[in-house]
């Protein structure tokens, strides 16, 4: 009888340990924050490139934004903006939706949520609908581009990052 009290409380013993252990890796993996990028203080995860002031020196492109806003029901909305400081022979913003992939410790692109592009304008904007999975981290891409004659300019920006709720 002792024996079998012995063996019983072994058992118990083991798999108490084993589900503490899975317990606490997926936990540490739930909390675990990207090593890159800034955390939204709401449920808007947005970015804004004011051109005017960046170090680089751009001829045309003035401004680019884009924004990651939490919806209803796994949904949230994307875009983006681009900006320049005059008309343009064409004007562009790509949209991506990224997700943070903590095995790899980076940002991966899940896929390209929307483009929208003008000819002969100044400014040029997109948004989309896209489906998320609670608890995971996403945050936009945009990349922000110019052509005017044989002259180009782009640039990409990142908004901060939301947890999907």
């Amino acid at each position: 009888m002792k024996l079998f009290r012995f063996l019983l409380v072994a058992i118990i013993a083991v798999l108490l340990w084993g589900t503490t252990e899975i317990s606490a890796d997926a936990k540490q993996k739930v909390n675990e924050r990207p090593t890159e990028g800034v955390a939204a203080k709401s449920d808007l995860g947005e970015s804004s490139i004011d051109i005017r002031f960046s170090i680089q020196a751009y001829r045309y492109m003035e401004a680019g934004y884009n924004y990651l806003r939490l919806a209803q029901y796994g949904q949230a909305d994307i875009g983006g903006e681009t900006h320049a400081k005059q008309q343009v022979d064409s004007i562009g913003v790509d949209v991506y939706l990224q997700k943070w992939n903590s095995d790899q410790k980076r940002w991966v692109d899940l896929f390209k949520a929307d483009s929208a592009s003008a000819i002969n304008s100044r400014t040029v904007e997109t948004s989309k609908k896209v489906s998320l999975i609670k608890g995971s981290l996403y945050r936009t891409k945009t990349y922000h581009w110019i052509v005017d004659g044989s002259s180009s300019e782009s640039t990409t920006a990142y908004s901060s990052y939301l947890t999907a709720k």
